[in-house]
């Protein structure tokens, strides 16, 4: 009896740890492709767009000066001005002019030195108070944005959503919740933690960092929750952010539902004291092999007991 209770309970834990890493290479390897923005091709847009990319999308440039027109110098384009055109081509913006949003006075090159003072747009100019887009929450990410330590800090739109980049699939509908934890984090630590030893000195209290950064976002514990928002945009100063384990490793975890927000309920389900896997059939064969490990030792201790009464 002894023999086997052994066995099965080696063979409990074996299995248990197969079954996490599977769950865990599950969610790590998985990449998702998005699909390019449905709408109608608008030809006259790109085809403007390859004039201003022929000089963007690159390093180096030529370019005529105003005083000899007819002889071109070599240029070096400044980093900020480099566009990634393999981006562009799959964001949610791909199929707009540049002058869409930049000065229509940018198609003359070279361009007018005065532009560079020219306001810059906002998400806010296109996308609020638009029915169309009432479902993300443009207007009530403005509001919280100005509650936001982002403000104080005078970071902009732009410093997390690229514009020439930003995929409207990171809006978390069609991608799994495993890639979105990385692009959310990924805006986060381009900032705050641009080494990976800052952001782990800063966070030493938490045990298990890496597997935590990979399976929850900073906005999760930064920022205040909003139902109505499938991501919260009112940044709390750090002595406000969640320090309790209890936040998430309870039954009813509202950091996780807040990750979950708009999700089918079996995702929000998938959140147990087992950990946060991706496929509710794993989870439920773990917890029914230590079910079955803790009853064969009580089952062992019972047995034991009675064998010892005279």
């Amino acid at each position: 009896m002894k023999r086997f209770a052994f066995l099965f309970i080696l063979f409990s834990v074996i299995f248990s740890a197969v079954i996490f890493f599977a769950a865990k290479q599950q969610g790590d390897t998985h990449r998702y492709t998005p699909a390019r923005p449905a709408g109608e091709i608008d030809t006259a847009s790109l085809a403007a767009n390859r004039k201003c990319l022929a000089c963007h999308a690159n390093r180096h440039f030529e370019m005529a000066k105003p005083s000899r027109p007819a002889k071109k110098y070599a240029m070096k384009m400044p980093l900020d001005y480099i566009i990634d055109s393999a981006s562009f081509k799959h964001s949610s913006h791909w199929n707009f002019s540049c002058t869409d949003c930049h000065a229509s006075e940018y198609t003359a090159a070279p361009h007018d030195q005065s532009l560079r003072f020219e306001p810059i747009s906002t998400c806010n100019d296109c996308h609020g108070n638009d029915t169309a887009w009432s479902k993300f929450g443009f207007d009530t990410i403005a509001v919280q944005f100005e509650q936001s330590v982002h403000k104080d800090a005078r970071a902009g739109c732009y410093s997390c959503h690229d514009p020439h980049a930003t995929q409207l699939c990171l809006s978390r509908d069609s991608m799994p919740i495993a890639q979105v934890v990385e692009a959310s984090n990924a805006m986060c630590i381009k900032c705050h933690a641009p080494d990976n030893e800052s952001m782990l000195a800063a966070h030493e209290e938490f045990p298990h960092l890496e597997i935590h950064f990979s399976r929850s976002r900073c906005i999760d514990c930064h920022a205040s929750p909003c139902k109505h928002l499938k991501v919260a945009h009112n940044i709390r100063p750090k002595d406000e952010s969640v320090h309790e384990c209890s936040a998430c490793h309870n039954q009813d975890p509202a950091i996780i539902k807040n990750l979950t927000n708009g999700r089918t309920k079996s995702e929000e389900k998938q959140s147990t004291m087992a950990g946060y896997f991706r496929s509710n059939i794993l989870t439920a064969c773990i917890l029914f092999v230590l079910a079955c490990a803790a009853a064969v030792c009580i089952a062992h201790i019972i047995w034991v007991l009675i064998r010892k009464k005279p």
